[in-house]
C-alpha cells in the first residue's frame, strides 16, 4: 500500500530517530507546514518547517528522513546567525552550509534525493565549516529558484529565507528559549551517544556538540565595555555635592549674610588615560581595533582622556576626544618598559582614575600601580601575555567567530 505524503512525512520522522535517536528532540520539535510548489522542505529559524507533498511523493522514506536531518541541521548550526555575521549572500551561504551538513549525513549512510551538495562538489575537503566552503566557492554560484532537496533553498534558518515565510509571531513559532534548550539537548545526546559507540555518530557532529555545550565566549569588546564603566562608575545626573556653585534652590532662600548656602550637585566626570605601547612588537591591526573601542566606549561615559604614547620612554602626552587624536600621537618603536607610564601618571596634578594599557604585555611593569588608580589591561598580538598580577585583563582576539 502507498503512503500518502503526510504519512511518508510521519514515517520519514520516525526514521530518522530510529536512525539518528541523538536528533529526537530536534526532529520532534519542527512544526510541519504545508507549501505545494516548494518542491523542497525549507526551515525558519522559528522552527516552522515547510515542505512541498509533491516532493516527499516522490522520495523514499528514507530520503525523507535524511532531508529532516539536514534541515534540523542548519538550525543546529546557527546558520541563519553566521550568515548574517559575515555579511554573505543568501543563496551562496546556504549551499556552503548545505557543504557543512552534508558530509555528516553521508557519513551516516543516509542518502539524500536529486543532487545535494558535498564538500568536493566545491573542491574542498570534508569537516570544514560553512565559512571555509563559502570562501572556497566561485563568486556567482550555480543555486536556481528550485534546486533538489538539500541544495540551496532551506530557509530561514540556513540564512536563505523562503519567500514569504513566517516570522517570531507565527503561533507555532519557537521561541529563542526553547531553541536554545533543543540545541542544548541535542549536543549532550550527542556526546552521551559518542561516549557509549551508539549510533556511528559521525564526528563532525562530535565536533559541534562539543563546541555547543562549551561557555560561550564573551567578546573583547563587550568585556571592555563592562569593566570601562564599572571602573568609571558612572551614573547619569547629578550625584555629588559641591559648594563651587549656587544649588538651583538657593533663590527661594535667599543670598547675603545670615543664609545657608546650599550646595549645587553635579556628576563627577572621572579622568582616564589610555597609554600605548609603540615597541616594535606591536600589531599594527589590533592596535587600531583596540583604540578605536577604547575611545568609543570612554566618550560615551563623558571622561577626560589623557593619552600617552610609549615604548620604553614616553614619547608623547595630548588630551584626545577621538581615535584619530591618538593616532596623530603615536611615537616611538624601540623596546618595551611599562615604569615610565606610571611614574609619569603618578606626576600628573590630576591623577587619572584609571589606566587602560594597550600592549602585548612584553615588558617589565611596577609591583603595584599608584594608589587610587585601576590599571585595565589591553592585550593585543599573538604573543600577549600578562605583564602584572594586578588590573583587569582583556585579551584583544581576532573576532572571527562572532
Amino acid at each position: 500500500m502507498s503512503l500518502t505524503p503526510e504519512q511518508k512525512l510521519s514515517a520519514a520522522r520516525l526514521a530518522a530517530v530510529r536512525r539518528a535517536p541523538y536528533f529526537s528532540t530536534a526532529l520532534m520539535s519542527l512544526v510541519p507546514r504545508k507549501m505545494p510548489g516548494l518542491k523542497t522542505m525549507g526551515v525558519t529559524e522559528h522552527l516552522i518547517m515547510y515542505w512541498d507533498p509533491a516532493a516527499v511523493a516522490e522520495w523514499s522514506v528514507q530520503e525523507t528522513a535524511a532531508v529532516l536531518i539536514h534541515e534540523i541541521g542548519h538550525v543546529l548550526r546557527d546558520h541563519a546567525k553566521r550568515c548574517r555575521a559575515m555579511g554573505a549572500d543568501h543563496k551562496k551561504f546556504n549551499l556552503a552550509g548545505d557543504a557543512e551538513i552534508n558530509d555528516d549525513i553521508k557519513a551516516m549512510g543516509l542518502t539524500l534525493p536529486g543532487k545535494p551538495v558535498f564538500p568536493e562538489s566545491l573542491g574542498c575537503k570534508d569537516g570544514l565549516t560553512a565559512e571555509e566552503y563559502y570562501r572556497a566557492m566561485p563568486p556567482e554560484p550555480s543555486c536556481p529558484n528550485a534546486p533538489d532537496a538539500g541544495s540551496g533553498w532551506c530557509g530561514g534558518a540556513a540564512g536563505n529565507p523562503i519567500p514569504n515565510e513566517s516570522d517570531e509571531k507565527d503561533p507555532g513559532a519557537r521561541s529563542a528559549n526553547e531553541i536554545a534548550a533543543v540545541v542544548r539537548a541535542t549536543a549532550a545526546a550527542i556526546q552521551d551517544a559518542a561516549s557509549k559507540g551508539r549510533g556511528n555518530v559521525p564526528a563532525g557532529l562530535e565536533r559541534w556538540a562539543d563546541a555547543a555545550m562549551k561557555p560561550a565566549k564573551v567578546r573583547w569588546q563587550d568585556k571592555l565595555a563592562r569593566i570601562g564603566r564599572n571602573a568609571v562608575a558612572y551614573r547619569p545626573g547629578a550625584v555629588d555635592r559641591r559648594f563651587s556653585r549656587p544649588a538651583r534652590k538657593q533663590a527661594a532662600i535667599g543670598y547675603g549674610p545670615g543664609r545657608p548656602i546650599l550646595p549645587a550637585l553635579v556628576a563627577p566626570v572621572p579622568r582616564i588615560m589610555i597609554a600605548i605601547d609603540t615597541s616594535g612588537s606591536m600589531g599594527q591591526d589590533e592596535l587600531n581595533r583596540a583604540v578605536t573601542e577604547c575611545s568609543a566606549i570612554f566618550k560615551a561615559t563623558g571622561a577626560v582622556i589623557d593619552f600617552v604614547s610609549c615604548d620604553a620612554d614616553v614619547h608623547a602626552t595630548a588630551k584626545v576626544r577621538s581615535w584619530q587624536d591618538i593616532a596623530r600621537n603615536l611615537k616611538g618603536g624601540g623596546g618595551t618598559d611599562f615604569y615610565p607610564v606610571f611614574e609619569h601618571a603618578a606626576k600628573m596634578r590630576a591623577r587619572p582614575e584609571i589606566l587602560v594599557f594597550i600592549t602585548d604585555g612584553d615588558g617589565p611593569a611596577p609591583a603595584a600601580p599608584p594608589p587610587g588608580m585601576h590599571v585595565i589591561w589591553l592585550l593585543v598580538g599573538p604573543y600577549r601575555r600578562t605583564p602584572a598580577n594586578y588590573g583587569d585583563v582583556i585579551e584583544v582576539d581576532d573576532d572571527a567567530a562572532e
